[in-house]
Parts: structure tokens; sequence; C-alpha cells
């Protein structure tokens, strides 16, 4: 029986805050888009009236619970346009829109506790964000999820919970997890597979959108 230490997939877990409007299809390109923290306090002076209102906006939008505006926000502040960055402002709106049930927010919010960008870092946090996620159907969430399952970080090493997530996001065409199905598969003893399978047919109907 090989042991499930043994597994080798080359995938990292993927550290990126990508706009909730603008997903791609594939893990690579969700890696790491540093902002440019350069612009200065003057720069921001010089931004149009209409982004500066447009931010307006959506504040006030934000403040009475639109959740969209909410991760606008969070998108904004992360990266700084019309706006100093600021980790701390972003994770404060997408927090708002996540615990309203904002899957992309959801999502967000757990890159920055895996990162320890403008919160501390915690992998358990991180995994419970994701998890959230994962169940609304974010793919890239459930990819996450799987490695912290497999690896037992920030929670308890579960092989049959993490077989199951990286289903879910093999069949929304995530790249990676299919491969990691495919070398599990080769790996696991005949009774883990076994069990992995039937969690992973069940979390399949529930956590994967009928239309991708």
């Amino acid at each position: 029986m090989r042991s499930v230490f043994k597994l080798i997939i080359v995938v990292f877990i993927v550290f990126s805050a990508p706009l909730h409007a603008q997903e791609s299809d594939s893990a690579d390109d969700h890696q790491a888009v540093i902002p440019d923290n350069s612009m200065s306090v003057e720069a921001v002076a010089d931004v149009p009236l209409a982004v500066s209102q447009e931010i307006k906006d959506l504040e006030v939008r934000a403040n009475a619970g639109d959740a969209e505006a909410q991760a606008q926000l969070g998108d904004i502040y992360a990266k700084g346009e019309g706006v100093v960055q600021d980790s701390a402002l972003a994770v404060k709106w997408w927090e708002k829109a996540a615990q309203g049930g904002h899957a992309p927010s959801q999502y967000n919010l757990g890159v920055k506790y895996a990162r320890g960008d403008g919160v501390t870092r915690s992998d358990k946090q991180a995994i419970q964000w994701w998890e959230r996620a994962a169940k609304a159907g974010h793919k890239y969430a459930q990819y996450n999820v799987a490695l912290k399952y497999l690896r037992g970080e920030g929670t308890l090493k579960n092989t049959q919970r993490a077989y199951a997530w990286f289903v879910c996001a093999a069949a929304q065409g995530v790249g990676e997890a299919q491969r990691a199905v495919a070398h599990l598969n080769e790996n696991l003893d005949a009774d883990t597979l076994v069990d992995a399978k039937d969690l992973s047919q069940t979390y399949r109907l529930v956590y994967v959108p009928t239309k991708i």
C-alpha cells in the first residue's frame, strides 16, 4: 500500500485575489498579480472626479447592504484603483460581501488569510472561507480546500474529502485538480479509494453547478 504522503503533484495553492467578474478558465491565470503600491497620495489627487464619484456611489450601495457593491469596493482597495491600496479595507468590504453569501469574496478572504495580507495569517480561517465558497460552486476554492484537506493544513487531514473536492474542481475544468484525481486513483489503497469515490459522487451532485 503506497501512502498518500508519496503523492507528487506539481501544484501550488492559488494565492491570488482575482476580480470576481473576470474569472478565467485555468488555475494558472489566477497566479498572484501584485498590485502596484507605488501610487502616491499626490497621484490619487489626480484621479478623475468620475472615478471618485463612482467609488462614493459604490459606498452608498455597499453601506445599504448591496453585496455586489461591497465586493467591488474590496476589489478596488485590494488593487488600489483610484484609491490608496489598502488590504485591510479590502478585507473589510470582502468580509461584508462574504457574510452575505458572495462566493468570490469568500474565496478572496481565504486568499488573504492564507497569505496574511491585511489580516493575521491563519490556515484555519483560510479553509473556512474557501470551503464556504467551494460549497457555492467556486472551482478554485474547491481546489484549494482539497489541498488543505490533503495536507492537513488548518484542519484535520482527510484524504476522502480532499479527493471529493478535487473531483468537483476537476469537473469544472481545473487542470491541476484533474491531475490530482488521476494520481490519487493510482496511489490510494483500495478501501480509501472506494470511500473517496462514494463521497465524491455526493459532492459532485451538490457542489458542482449544473451550468458551467
